[in-house]
């Protein structure tokens, strides 16, 4: 046998330095006829006895080639091919390791892997294809048999997992055995390393050998993130519920009519598949893909379409649905297909009544999509690219399998074998912030200045926005406020000719809309919608401080019959695309045909994050127009819209370039700017750091403890946003030179006061007006409550120095 033949005159040398990188993949097509491969490409290609050029090397061929005019052939002219692929002695990692090879009738063929890229150290497994069309794989001290198909060509693949010590061997894409690959061929012992192949002219006793091999591959095996084939869930469960991780539905309702079934008339793997129709209502799951902007995915799934019957899904560029369509894809029930992408239709076939592969290869860091279905590459594009145009967002968001079809046609169909890898590791940034809490000590009218360190431990830039919040702790809860009904007489309303603006005494008011000029209706009914316009930062940190006392929106049509009770919504911070946690809602029912002032039975702070002012109505019958629009131009944040879980804008259609009529009046007094940050945007590449400088300014602020956050905002999908909490004391106190900032709250106290300083406290001392010690200790919490009504002193003494503040007690 050859392992034992080379036992004898292994020739052990160390191969020289290269520069491999992968994956690596060979038709050789490059190379010159009739040449030698090692010769020609020393990067991946040696021998065993390191002498490329001579009978050890492969001969480039064309009498035979699985793709192109050819191949390599291993044969006994002019010597023993003895030919090693070097595979760069990898400890860790898992990878995809084939070739096509062919063995004439009458010839035989053989090769093994070695554990270390100068052979004959280990062989970590040995294998022979007989002439007779028998194969032999030598592992672990067993064999194992198996058959492949003479005078074709056919396919040798090794997944191998190092990290879990593991390799599957296919031949002809059967599976012939798994084992550990740190096993040698004569033994379950070895080391866990793959070296090289050695594609050796050899063959068992009386046999000739002689074959060609053609689309060498080598690459990082994919990652696979998630696999399903529903076969460990009973038939009639809901998708989403047996698994909340991965799945949703369009409206997140999983459970519902918009769930998909797990179904066991049909499976491409036994025994159950997700059946997706109009049971109940039509199906609409969400498969959750994360959000991804780089890296390089595959995902596909198998597909059932029956005889008179439809299919459609869609891909999302967000998760949350509604946003992007990515692409679109219809199969129809005479087994023709349609691709709507780019603003393009492409057409393709399927097979029906059989189940089909749909494969998806996104590539993000090349902005590069190709579609397969049925093994036929249907097309091949963009992935920022929409379904109606050639602009959008590089970002894979989620699978819509909705039970759609075109005019005329009746949804239903099967998937399984659900399938999502990544071929290539993202790159991302990673977003560390030091400190995560700042407390600064003033005296009225100065300034201090500290420091943000952010930190990017990813492998891409790191894109950030540093931005203030002030008053952040008094942010309203998540409340509801009690039911209005309007008539004419509680609403302001504006001139009746298009609607007109509302009149309003308010403060401010946070709106983008003109004046009324139209509204907009739905041709799908029942439809719950909610609209709203979204308030940035850069617009509300100089209301921080005040109060949303009321809303106006402008209501149009009513349904004629059933409900028209309707909700005002406001919400925190959330994205650009859509809203935080929901802050306050209140129910009101409309007059319509008019603008609607709705005063807040709570009104809702404005801190100086985003926050999204809108409503929500149903539209029960067609032919009606409920929500009230402006003439345009639209802004982007003054056109949200929702029907489920997702938000779109309704500048979607291009028809429709129009703001919402909605209007957030403020009331009450702006708070002091009394925390900034610089630079307020910023990019940090891979193991660098950006130093953010926080200033405090205590300028006109009065006395007492003020919060804040300054929130650093960036592309870490896992980290997008990131606070620091800011706590300013303004106090006064100043002794021999030093400054001591220490804050006496609350002033005036009834039962107790609180005693805060930049330093350790030593001792405090509370005198009354006549010289009267009310007080001598340590304490930070005192107990004030048998105290006269009156003015004390309140003498703090640090290492610093000491300091004499007065209080009131009520």
């Amino acid at each position: 046998m050859r392992k034992l033949v080379y036992t004898i005159i292994a020739m052990f040398f160390v191969l020289g330095s290269f520069a491999q990188n992968l994956p690596y993949s060979d038709n050789m097509e490059s190379y010159t006829l009739g040449g030698y491969l090692a010769a020609q490409n020393g990067t991946w290609w040696t021998t065993w006895s390191n002498q490329p050029g001579t009978g050890e090397d492969g001969i480039i061929d064309n009498a035979h080639a699985n793709s192109g005019n050819q191949a390599v052939r291993v044969d006994e002219t002019g010597g023993a091919t003895d030919l090693i692929l070097k595979l760069g002695n990898k400890t860790t990692g898992a990878y995809e390791l084939s070739w096509y090879m062919f063995v004439d009738n009458g010839k035989a063929g053989y090769y093994n892997i070695q554990h270390f890229q100068s052979p004959g150290i280990e062989w970590a497994f040995e294998i022979y294809f007989n002439a007779n069309g028998s194969g032999l794989l030598t592992a672990g001290g067993q064999d194992y048999n198996f058959t492949y198909p003479k005078a074709t060509w056919f396919l040798v693949s090794h997944t191998i997992d190092l990290d879990a010590d593991l390799i599957t061997l296919f031949v002809n894409g059967t599976q012939v055995a798994q084992w550990p690959f740190s096993y040698q061929a004569s033994s379950t012992s070895g080391t866990k390393q793959l070296g090289g192949v050695d594609l050796y002219a050899g063959a068992q006793t009386g046999e000739t050998p002689q074959y060609w091999f053609d689309d060498v591959d080598y690459s990082v095996a994919p990652t696979v993130l998630y696999f399903q084939n529903f076969d460990s869930w009973n038939p009639g469960t809901y998708v989403a519920v047996n698994d909340p991780e991965w799945f949703t539905t369009w409206s997140n309702q999983p459970g519902t009519g918009e769930d998909a079934l797990v179904d066991n008339t049909k499976s491409h793997s036994p025994a159950n598949s997700a059946l997706v129709d109009m049971t109940g209502g039509a199906t609409d799951l969400i498969l959750k893909l994360g959000n991804k902007t780089s890296g390089h995915y595959i995902l596909s799934w198998y597909m059932y379409v029956e005889a008179n019957y439809a299919g459609y899904y869609n891909i999302q560029h967000f998760q949350s649905p509604g946003i992007e369509w990515a692409f679109e894809a219809y199969f129809n029930k005479n087994g023709s297909g349609t691709l709507e992408v780019g603003g393009q239709t492409i057409n393709f076939n399927y097979p029906k009544d059989t189940w089909f592969k749909v494969e998806h290869d996104i590539d993000l860091d090349n902005d590069l999509i190709t579609l397969y279905v049925n093994g036929v590459t249907v097309y091949q594009w963009p992935f920022s690219y929409q379904g109606s145009s050639t602009t959008g967002t590089k970002q894979l968001g989620g699978v819509d399998f909705y039970a759609g079809a075109q005019t005329g046609e009746t949804p239903k169909y099967f998937f399984d074998d659900l399938y999502f890898a990544a071929l290539a590791p993202p790159m991302e940034p990673n977003i560390e912030v030091a400190p995560t809490s700042i407390n600064a000590y003033l005296i009225p009218n100065t300034t201090s200045t500290d420091q943000i360190v952010v930190s990017n431990t990813g492998s891409a830039d790191l894109v950030g926005q540093a931005i203030v919040i002030l008053n952040s702790d008094k942010l309203a809860p998540v409340g509801s406020g009690n039911s209005v009904s309007l008539s004419p007489g509680d609403v302001s309303a504006g001139p009746v000719l298009n609607g007109g603006a509302p009149a309003t005494d308010a403060t401010a008011v946070l709106h983008y809309d003109g004046d009324n000029n139209s509204a907009i209706g739905w041709s799908s009914v029942p439809v719950t919608v909610t609209v709203a316009a979204m308030f940035p930062n850069s617009m509300t940190l100089q209301y921080a401080g005040m109060n949303i006392t009321s809303v106006d929106v402008y209501v149009n049509d009513l349904n004629t019959t059933g409900s028209n009770q309707m909700k005002i919504k406001i919400y925190g911070m959330g994205t650009t695309y859509e809203p935080g946690p929901l802050l306050y809602e209140q129910t009101f029912t409309p007059a319509g045909g008019s603008w609607e002032h709705v005063v807040l039975t709570t009104p809702v702070l404005v801190t100086g994050q985003d926050i999204w002012v809108g409503y929500q109505f149903t539209q029960s019958e067609t032919g009606i127009y409920i929500p009230g629009c402006d003439a345009g131009p639209n802004h982007p944040y003054g056109d949200f819209l929702s029907t489920g879980v997702g938000w779109s804008h309704l500048s979607n259609n291009p028809s429709l370039p129009y703001n919402w009529n909605i209007r957030a009046n403020l009331e009450g007094n702006p708070l002091p700017q009394w925390l900034s940050v610089a630079p307020t945007s910023f990019t940090v590449a891979p193991g660098g750091t950006q130093d953010l400088t926080v200033t405090f300014n205590a300028t006109d602020l009065p006395i007492g403890i003020h919060e804040g956050i300054v929130r650093i905002l960036s592309n870490d999908v896992d980290q997008p946003s990131v606070d620091v909490n800011c706590v300013l004391s303004c106090s006064v106190g100043i002794d021999e030179g030093e400054k001591v900032a220490v804050l006496v709250y609350p002033n005036p106290a009834k039962d107790r006061i609180m005693i805060s300083s930049n330093y350790p406290v030593k001792e405090v001392r509370i005198t009354s007006m006549t010289g009267k010690v009310m007080y001598s200790g340590n304490l930070q919490s005192i107990d004030v409550s048998k105290f006269p009504t009156g003015v004390y002193f309140i003498q703090t003494t640090t290492h610093a120095g000491v300091a004499n503040i007065k209080f009131m007690k009520e």
